[in-house]
């Protein structure tokens, strides 16, 4: 999905066709990762699995019944679900890949174009060249699954602190910034030892998701500010609104760290 895609929007795709995949007879079982790779093996180290670890990633691992119970080979099943999973997917304006293991070695995609341009080129041009490219590949006939490395462009929130003002309340800049952090992507305030998880369970400490989500909501008024521990000890520290020190801009960028821009699609070989 487009990049900054929420964790939650995501798992609903992903289980929306899960449910689908449960509609087919000849489906055993099946795992979801959302946000987090699969487990690593010779397929998925070719193809970059372990890269899947954003909040607009996902992935669904299908398991079909042994041959002696099905009547169909899992290419010929494969082509036969393929229509109703891209019709789930264009209902949510998703993306979706779909691969069998191949019987051979694995390669990261049957075709790979990649688009050069010169020292000077700006990465927009390389952007816009690759849609292009990815947009003519789609009208061909028998190529499937097209798709670009290029990011979706992001929205960035920049939160800008009167700094005079916070010094006139004894609130240094770094206990601003850190207390906007612990609001949006939070702090772990300790480990819970349980004797039925194998690893200690953090306890993350952050707004509920209503309020992180929203732009104003982390300057909204009643969001305190501590001047630090050290003050705290000797009682002198001095709280006050987060929405009477920062104010909040957006604007809109695209990342430019990717030096050059890959259009790839692949087809599947029978399993």
């Amino acid at each position: 999905m487009p990049e900054g895609t929420t964790l939650e929007r995501t798992q609903g795709v992903t289980r929306a066709l899960a449910e689908y995949l449960r509609t087919v007879p000849e489906v055993r079982d099946f795992t979801t990762f959302v946000g987090t790779p699969s487990p690593m093996d010779f397929n998925g180290l070719i193809r970059h699995y372990y890269l899947r670890d954003g909040s607009n990633q996902a992935e669904i691992r299908v398991t079909l019944a042994g041959k002696r119970h099905r009547a169909e080979q899992s290419h010929e099943i494969f082509l036969r679900i393929r229509d109703d999973l891209e019709a789930i997917a264009h209902r949510y304006r998703t993306p979706i890949k779909l691969a069998e293991v191949p019987p051979g070695p694995p390669v990261v995609s049957t075709l790979t174009a990649e688009i050069y341009g010169a020292l000077a080129t700006p990465y927009p041009r390389l952007q816009r060249a690759a849609r292009r490219l990815a947009a003519r590949l789609e009208r061909e006939p028998f190529v499937v699954d097209v798709d670009t490395s290029v990011e979706a462009a992001q929205r960035k929130l920049v939160f800008v602190t009167d700094k005079e003002k916070a010094a006139l309340s004894g609130i240094a800049t770094e206990d601003v910034a850190r207390t906007v952090a612990l609001a949006a992507e939070g702090a772990t305030a300790g480990y819970l030892q349980t004797p039925t998880e194998a690893n200690p369970l953090p306890i993350a400490l952050r707004l509920t998701i209503e309020r992180r989500s929203a732009a104003g909501s982390r300057a909204g008024p009643g969001s305190p500010i501590c001047a630090g521990p050290a003050a705290c000890a000797m009682r002198r520290s001095r709280s006050c609104s987060l929405a009477s020190l920062v104010t909040s801009s957006t604007w809109s960028r695209t990342r430019a760290s990717i030096t050059r821009t890959c259009g790839a699609w692949h087809t599947s070989t029978p399993g």
